[in-house]
């Protein structure tokens, strides 16, 4: 979170560097600094001849040359954004390597990857090679207090209440991942209009009410039901189109909590 914060930090405080490689699987927070890094570096009117988007899974070689040698139109400076490094080849990623070396001045070039531990040769090389010159930065997936605290700090933005039981419902039904959880908010918050109050009801509507009742009916019932009782409920919610990952997801987490009240009933015992 500190990192963060002095990422964000320098950016807005207008010391902006030449290069950045964001990596990890955090997906919200990457695309919040972006937004940052484009505010600063290209004021709204800048943005239509000096932003270029780029895809690593339709990568062509000749277009990224020419996106990162133009010089900005009408602008201090050109802003480019390389999206899924992970899905250039590796000759490729050697060629990207070798241009991120040397960029002419008056560009900012952003280059981003899911992998948060930079696994093969050349991920390491680029976060070496921008290491020298910009800023090679891990965004790792936020734990879930992190997430919980960022939730909130939304939902004050937008000065909504929220129950405490519409929030577990909330976080049971979604997930902790923080661009799931965001969607969901946005979609809350204009779901509680003038009333600018979250409840159980609301997010029974607004996230799906089969989802809600059948997930924490199955979650409620973990560990105190018999699997005869249990399965019908993940039927029923496989039956729904949930995702058969997020659903073990979501009861190793239950499974997890249950452990750890657990372990502290059996130290008050001991004590």
């Amino acid at each position: 979170a500190d990192a963060y914060t002095k990422l964000f930090a320098e950016v807005r405080a207008g010391r902006v560097k030449p290069l950045y490689f964001l990596h990890g699987p955090e997906e919200l927070m990457k695309r919040e600094f972006l937004r940052e890094l484009m505010t600063v570096v290209l004021p709204q009117g800048d943005r239509t001849f000096n932003l270029d988007i780029l895809h690593g899974d339709e990568f062509d070689p000749q277009t990224f040359d020419d996106r990162v040698q133009a010089f900005p139109l009408f602008a201090a400076r050109r802003l480019v954004v390389l999206r899924n490094f992970d899905a250039l080849s590796t000759s490729l990623r050697e060629r990207v390597i070798e241009r991120v070396a040397s960029l002419p001045d008056g560009l900012v070039l952003v280059i981003e990857s899911a992998q948060e531990k930079l696994e093969t040769v050349a991920h390491k090389k680029l976060a070496e090679v921008v290491g020298r010159n910009g800023v090679a930065m891990p965004f790792a997936a936020l734990d879930e207090s992190e997430t919980l605290e960022r939730v909130l700090a939304r939902f004050r933005r937008e000065e909504v209440r929220v129950d405490p039981d519409a929030l577990d419902l909330l976080i049971e039904s979604v997930g902790t991942a923080l661009i799931d959880l965001s969607n969901e908010v946005d979609k809350l918050v204009l779901a509680a209009g003038t009333t600018k109050h979250v409840t159980r009801e609301l997010v029974e509507s607004v996230v799906g009410k089969y989802r809600t009742v059948s997930l924490f009916s199955l979650l409620d019932s973990a560990g105190s039901s018999a699997p005869a009782n249990v399965l019908p409920r993940v039927a029923t919610l496989l039956e729904s189109g949930e995702e058969p990952v997020f659903i073990v997801a979501m009861l190793l987490r239950r499974v997890v909590s249950l452990m750890e009240v657990q372990r502290v009933l059996a130290e008050r015992g001991r004590a």
